[in-house]
């Protein structure tokens, strides 16, 4: 046995000690939308001390859980700054739309209208957006899917960590 391990087993039950009202916190925290700022923050500080715990008690299940926590956190934000930035980038560019007046109609088309008045007006042809101006929204939208599509691969990932956790646990006293 070696001398540091029945004080890294007094603190791994101090910290699940301490770490259950915690995670009766988080638990209520669930009811708040997941891109809600108090429980993205709650959570990236839990993961931070669960990392910072497991790594100092040599415990890759704490350090392992930290580490999920905190990548579906951080995962959860860059979606939601991803998708703010796609947001504001499409009012931008309709706001754009609106201020620029129609295109101009050729002269040429000008000229038989005059000579031959009919009727029907003439088309004035639509504002055609280029190709450069679409590009970075798709990105930008498949940028906000994939993050998100991140953040909740991550969030099943620290589910399953949890799983395999209890499982282990239950293992580990059931041999």
């Amino acid at each position: 046995m070696n001398l540091t391990t029945l004080p890294k087993s007094v603190l791994r039950l101090q910290y699940k000690i301490a770490r259950f009202p915690l995670g009766f916190i988080e638990q209520q925290l669930r009811f708040l939308p997941a891109d809600a700022p108090p429980r993205l923050m709650y959570e990236r500080g839990l993961g931070m001390l669960d990392g910072i715990v497991g790594s100092v008690l040599d415990d890759p299940a704490i350090a392992t859980r930290g580490a999920l926590i905190t990548e579906q956190a951080d995962a959860v934000r860059r979606a939601e700054k991803i998708g703010a930035q796609a947001t504001a980038e499409r009012e931008a560019r309709h706001a754009e739309e609106e201020k620029t007046p129609p295109a101009k109609v050729a002269p040429e088309r000008i000229a038989p209208a005059k000579a031959a008045p009919s009727k029907v007006e003439p088309k004035k042809p639509a504002p055609q957006k280029s190709e450069q101006t679409e590009e970075p929204e798709k990105i930008s939208l498949k940028d906000a899917v994939a993050k998100q599509l991140e953040a909740k691969e991550a969030e099943e990932r620290a589910h399953d960590a949890g799983d395999v956790a209890e499982f282990e646990k239950i293992e580990h006293k059931h041999p």
